[in-house]
Protein backbone atom coordinates (compact mmCIF):
# COMPACT_ATOMS: atom_id res chain seq x y z
CA UNK A 1 0.00 0.00 0.00
CA UNK A 2 1.13 3.42 -1.02
CA UNK A 3 1.31 6.58 1.21
CA UNK A 4 1.02 10.01 0.15
CA UNK A 5 4.75 11.75 0.61
CA UNK A 6 3.36 14.45 3.21
CA UNK A 7 5.45 17.49 1.38
CA UNK A 8 2.61 20.20 2.37
CA UNK A 9 1.31 18.41 4.90
CA UNK A 10 1.15 19.57 8.41
CA UNK A 11 0.26 18.05 11.74
CA UNK A 12 -0.58 19.17 15.55
CA UNK A 13 1.94 18.51 18.33
CA UNK A 14 0.62 17.08 21.42
CA UNK A 15 2.38 19.49 23.40
CA UNK A 16 1.99 22.99 22.06
CA UNK A 17 -1.07 22.64 19.61
CA UNK A 18 1.12 24.33 16.78
CA UNK A 19 1.11 23.13 13.47
CA UNK A 20 4.46 21.62 12.08
CA UNK A 21 5.16 19.95 9.00
CA UNK A 22 4.61 16.10 8.69
CA UNK A 23 7.87 15.10 8.12
CA UNK A 24 9.44 16.54 10.97
CA UNK A 25 7.39 14.86 13.56
CA UNK A 26 8.61 12.63 16.38
CA UNK A 27 7.20 9.89 18.54
CA UNK A 28 7.88 10.24 22.44
CA UNK A 29 7.82 7.59 24.69
CA UNK A 30 5.11 7.83 26.29
CA UNK A 31 2.65 8.26 22.84
CA UNK A 32 2.99 11.65 22.25
CA UNK A 33 3.60 13.11 18.43
CA UNK A 34 5.41 16.52 18.92
CA UNK A 35 7.88 18.21 16.46
CA UNK A 36 11.46 17.53 16.95
CA UNK A 37 12.01 21.05 18.55
CA UNK A 38 9.59 19.97 21.71
CA UNK A 39 11.18 15.89 21.61
CA UNK A 40 11.67 15.28 24.96
CA UNK A 41 13.60 12.15 25.81
CA UNK A 42 12.43 9.68 28.77
CA UNK A 43 14.30 10.69 31.88
CA UNK A 44 16.52 7.83 33.77
CA UNK A 45 14.66 7.70 36.87
CA UNK A 46 11.26 6.86 35.26
CA UNK A 47 13.04 3.21 34.46
CA UNK A 48 15.22 2.71 37.71
CA UNK A 49 18.00 0.02 37.60
CA UNK A 50 17.02 -3.48 39.50
CA UNK A 51 18.45 -4.20 42.70
CA UNK A 52 21.55 -6.10 42.45
CA UNK A 53 21.36 -9.85 43.19
CA UNK A 54 22.20 -10.84 46.89
CA UNK A 55 21.67 -14.43 47.45
CA UNK A 56 20.81 -15.31 51.01
CA UNK A 57 18.99 -18.72 50.99
CA UNK A 58 20.60 -22.05 50.28
CA UNK A 59 19.36 -24.35 47.62
CA UNK A 60 17.96 -27.54 49.60
CA UNK A 61 19.33 -26.98 52.91
CA UNK A 62 18.72 -28.93 56.07
CA UNK A 63 18.98 -28.28 59.64
CA UNK A 64 21.57 -29.54 61.87
CA UNK A 65 20.30 -32.89 63.77
CA UNK A 66 22.11 -32.79 67.20
CA UNK A 67 19.74 -32.01 69.07
CA UNK A 68 19.97 -32.12 73.11
CA UNK A 69 17.27 -34.77 74.61
CA UNK A 70 14.54 -32.96 76.51
CA UNK A 71 14.78 -35.59 79.83
CA UNK A 72 18.61 -33.59 80.16
CA UNK A 73 17.03 -30.19 78.67
CA UNK A 74 14.18 -30.19 81.38
CA UNK A 75 16.14 -31.86 84.01
CA UNK A 76 13.20 -33.34 85.08
CA UNK A 77 14.41 -34.60 89.12
CA UNK A 78 14.37 -30.57 89.81
CA UNK A 79 11.04 -30.52 88.24
CA UNK A 80 9.58 -33.20 90.67
CA UNK A 81 11.58 -31.47 93.76
CA UNK A 82 9.90 -27.90 93.44
CA UNK A 83 6.74 -29.45 92.55
CA UNK A 84 7.06 -31.60 96.31
CA UNK A 85 8.69 -28.49 97.92
CA UNK A 86 5.44 -26.06 96.31
CA UNK A 87 3.05 -28.92 98.09
CA UNK A 88 4.56 -28.91 101.10
CA UNK A 89 4.54 -25.08 101.56
CA UNK A 90 0.64 -25.07 100.34
CA UNK A 91 0.05 -27.45 103.27
CA UNK A 92 1.90 -25.68 106.10
CA UNK A 93 -0.14 -22.82 104.74
CA UNK A 94 -3.40 -24.35 105.19
CA UNK A 95 -2.61 -26.01 108.68
CA UNK A 96 -1.36 -22.58 109.63
CA UNK A 97 -4.86 -20.74 108.87
CA UNK A 98 -6.87 -23.66 110.64
CA UNK A 99 -8.44 -24.93 107.26
CA UNK A 100 -6.73 -28.13 107.38
CA UNK A 101 -6.84 -30.38 110.33
CA UNK A 102 -3.99 -33.60 110.80
CA UNK A 103 -5.78 -36.39 112.46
Amino acid sequence: MKFALGKKAKFISDRSGFAFPFREKVKEWNGSIVHRSEYEEKHPQLTPRKPPFEPQALFNSRIDRSEVAIERLLNITLLLQAQQVLLLLLLKKLIMEGLLQIL
